[in-house]
C-alpha cells in the first residue's frame, strides 16, 4: 500500500516496516538523521548506473525497519527488549524494478 507521508520525523512505537520513495521527482531528504538519547546518527545515500554513454544518479529509497515485541520474540538472535535499541535504517532501490 502507498501512501503520502509528508512528515518530517517519524517516531518508531510499533512494528515498523517502511520504505520511504521520494515523490513527485522531489529526492528524500540526504543525509537521513536519526535522533536519539545516545546521540544522533546521520545516513547518507547515494546511487548511480553507470553505461557506455555516462553515470547518472538513481534515486533511492529509504527503509525502516523495526521488529518490535511480538516479531522480535520470535527472533533467536533477539536479546529482551532488543528492539527498544535498535533501528534498521538503510538506503535501497527497492520502490521499483532496476535492471542489472
Amino acid at each position: 500500500k502507498v501512501r503520502d507521508d509528508d512528515r518530517q520525523s517519524a517516531d518508531i512505537g510499533e512494528f515498523v516496516d517502511r520504505i520511504y520513495v521520494p515523490a513527485d521527482g522531489r529526492p528524500l531528504a540526504d543525509p537521513v538523521t536519526i535522533v536519539s538519547p545516545l546521540g544522533n546518527l546521520s545516513m547518507s545515500k547515494k546511487a548511480c548506473v553507470t553505461s557506455a554513454s555516462g553515470t547518472s544518479e538513481l534515486p533511492v529509497d529509504t527503509v525502516v525497519w523495526n521488529p518490535w515485541a511480538e516479531k522480535a520474540a520470535g527472533m533467536a538472535d533477539f536479546e529482551e527488549e532488543g528492539y527498544l535499541r535498535m533501528l534498521c535504517v538503510e538506503p535501497g532501490l527497492v520502490s521499483g524494478f532496476q535492471t542489472l
